[in-house]
């Protein structure tokens, strides 16, 4: 593998294909093994050969579910570079219209959301605008602000707004976590 085969297979998979199921219909069109080792090949290839050219391509290739548990090694590849290089890409995929890929940018942001207002801007609005899943990744990532007083403040904010009661309780928790 070079580096134009490893970008062109991102490019082209764009996102992955699903790797959970919403319903029993849904179980014939998720991602084949093959392909999610394949795409586990070229994460590999970037972690000895990093270019920048594929952050922003492994940011927005996140499809439902967590990539076999590939995805969570994505993080690995980011952390190759530096915080400046990686927060702007952070705060594109954490706008982007997909899911999936907000949700696991929220989660990649934990490590970059103290130095970027920017993006904790961006996770605080997904947290009244997003999908049940992806306002429990901003909980747990807004958790980490290095001032627990800002994410109280936060929590606090949005508590009165919230209509998913699960999403109420999380934040009520988190909030008594942080004050203890």
């Amino acid at each position: 593998m070079n580096n134009n085969q490893a970008i062109e297979f991102l490019k082209n998979h764009q996102p992955m294909p699903p790797t959970k199921s919403t319903t029993p219909e849904d179980s014939d069109s998720l991602c084949p093994d093959e392909l999610m080792m394949e795409y586990d090949s070229v994460r590999k290839y970037f972690m000895e050969h990093p270019d920048e050219k594929a952050i922003p391509l492994f940011l927005n290739s996140f499809s439902f579910g967590d990539g076999y548990g590939v995805y969570q090694l994505v993080e690995d590849y980011l952390w190759l570079f530096p915080k400046e290089t990686v927060t702007p890409y952070l705060v594109e995929a954490v706008a982007s219209q997909s899911d999936s890929v907000q949700y696991w940018a929220v989660l990649f942001s934990s490590s970059y959301i103290n130095d970027s207002y920017v993006l904790r801007d961006k996770i605080v609005e997904l947290l009244e605008h997003g999908t049940s899943e992806v306002k429990e990744a901003c909980i747990v990532t807004l958790a980490l602000l290095e001032s627990s007083g800002d994410a109280i403040s936060i929590f606090h904010n949005r508590l009165s707004n919230e209509q998913d009661i699960e999403i109420k309780q999380m934040l009520i928790d988190m909030i008594c976590e942080l004050k203890a």
